[in-house]
């Protein structure tokens, strides 16, 4: 292949992945989004910057669960707040996702916790993941 032919088809991949990156942000920007007040408390007016909206989750999160509910606690309020479970039996791990779709993007937040022996949710976490194709 051509050197002139090599570029030509390397600047056409450029743009094509510029327009595809612009085309997920604009979908993302664009989406319908519920108002705030129809988001669970948990995830409610959360800061638009990436690394302080996963602080202020994290840290939302963590004062309203501290370690050691019970399992049966935290999986209540959280399916009441439109949070969907997830088992990882092998782990220990169990996760309560919420997620938020958009044409090309889902952002979604995560907690995650271990349950002891007695049946306590402990080494709480949480975080949250924007997704985009």
């Amino acid at each position: 292949m051509s050197r002139p032919v090599k570029y030509t088809l390397w600047v056409l991949g450029s743009l094509v992945f510029l327009v595809g990156v612009a085309l997920a942000w604009l979908d993302w920007e664009m989406r319908p989004r519920p108002p705030d007040a129809a988001l669970p408390l948990l995830v409610r007016n959360l800061p638009g910057e990436t690394n302080k909206r996963t602080a202020a989750f994290r840290e939302r999160v963590r004062a309203r669960f501290h370690d050691g509910p019970t399992t049966a606690t935290l999986t209540a309020e959280l399916l009441r707040q439109g949070f969907h479970l997830r088992k990882y039996p092998k782990e220990n791990l169990e996760m309560a996702v919420l997620e938020q779709h958009s044409a090309v993007c889902t952002e979604a937040w995560v907690i995650s916790w271990a349950s002891d022996p007695q049946d306590r949710a402990r080494n709480i976490d949480a975080h949250d993941n924007l997704t985009c194709l």
